[in-house]
């Protein structure tokens, strides 16, 4: 992923985190998948969700005095400073996957590149939470470059743990370990960095010399990456609709059995959308950009104007249609991990919400006070 210049060495350090006593109940989902709903299943007793989003406050300033009186009192505690080697375990379709991660500061002005696109709103919020809570809250997300040696290295960490909690909603468990290492900085130094989610998070960390990250090995196993699906509302589509797409796509009707069929499109970059009561499948006429990015160049904001809304899975899209009466639907495949380093090392950046690493790393783990 280099090319851009004189190269920046990625420096890691050890941090003292701080994590709560009995993480059961307490730990929660990144603050961008918290619906309302989910808000109020979490918002009950030291959660940590009072901690990353404002709730009923008024600003974040009551999330940092909650996390004051939570260290207080001892429901949360600070380690010594170390290294924090997290597994996750999960299960995609009915494939039974672990992921391994190191969680350690990594200094913001290293090799370290995006992939897609932020919005301004969200950079404001956590760029306020950030100032008024003093906390890294939530660990960016980040795939650093490796043959095996260094995930091979660091799985061989496994010794001091630390806990176990286990999201059972969602069937997901985490297994936290910590330890000291300090030919372990060496080893990163020749790495570059992708941003695999998180990205307004560092926008706003660059603020900070050091940002909190979550580092898993491209050669992991465990890196799933789910479609995300887009919504759009509030808007009238042009009497001319499919006359309009034929422009720019081969247009067939399809029936609401098309999941199979897409997934098989996927290398043609097609796209089906659902709209005036009809699923149709899009495939681009030129197909050298990802189905992501034709969307969002050739559709969106050029044939319909409106809202977009973003959900994952087929049934949730349709609820989300139905939730906000909306005009149409778009599915995709899901982009893989080289069509995202493909675009990264082209110098390009993907629209919002392009890809979705799953599961995100839960906030509440462990966390610091800057």
């Amino acid at each position: 992923m280099r090319g851009y210049g004189f190269w920046l060495m990625v420096i890691i350090k050890p941090f003292a985190g701080i994590q709560y006593k009995e993480p059961k109940g307490n730990i929660c989902p990144p603050y961008d998948v918290i619906d309302e709903s989910l808000y109020e299943e979490l918002n009950k007793g030291t959660n940590f969700v009072k901690i990353i989003l404002k709730g009923d406050h008024k600003d974040y300033t009551e999330s940092r005095k909650l996390f004051e009186e939570w260290l207080k009192k001892g429901t949360l505690v600070k380690d010594e400073e170390q290294y924090y080697l997290i597994l996750e375990e999960f299960v995609v379709g009915k494939q039974k996957l672990v992921r391994t991660g190191l969680t350690c500061l990594v200094k913001t002005d290293g090799e370290i590149f995006p992939h897609e696109k932020t919005f301004p709103k969200v950079k404001s919020d956590r760029m306020e939470h950030l100032k008024q809570t003093k906390l890294n809250a939530g660990q960016i997300f980040m795939i650093y470059e490796d043959d095996g040696t260094v995930q091979k290295y660091l799985t061989a960490q496994k010794k001091s743990l630390l806990f176990q909690v286990e999201d059972e909603n969602n069937n997901i468990k985490f297994t936290v370990y910590g330890f000291k290492d300090p030919r372990l900085a060496e080893k990163f130094k020749d790495k570059s960095l992708l941003i695999a989610d998180g990205h307004h998070r560092f926008e706003v960390a660059k603020s900070q010399e050091y940002a909190m990250c979550y580092l898993v090995s491209s050669k992991d196993t465990g890196l799933a990456i789910m479609a995300t699906n887009r919504v759009v509302y509030d808007c009238k589509l042009p009497a001319d609709f499919e006359v309009q797409l034929s422009k720019h796509f081969s247009v067939t009707e399809v029936n609401q059995n098309f999941d199979t069929l897409l997934l098989t499109q996927k290398p043609k970059g097609s796209i089906v959308c659902y709209a005036n009561d009809k699923f149709l499948m899009l495939t681009p006429k030129n197909d050298e950009k990802l189905d992501v990015e034709i969307l969002h160049d050739e559709i969106i904001g050029k044939i319909i104007n409106g809202k977009v809304a973003y959900a994952k899975g087929k049934i949730p899209t349709f609820e989300k249609l139905q939730e906000l009466d909306a005009q149409a639907a778009f599915f995709l495949n899901a982009p893989s991990f080289g069509d995202v380093y493909r675009i990264v090392s082209e110098g390009r950046l993907m629209p919002e919400k392009s890809t979705y690493f799953f599961p995100k790393i839960y906030s509440g783990l462990v966390f610091r006070e800057i």
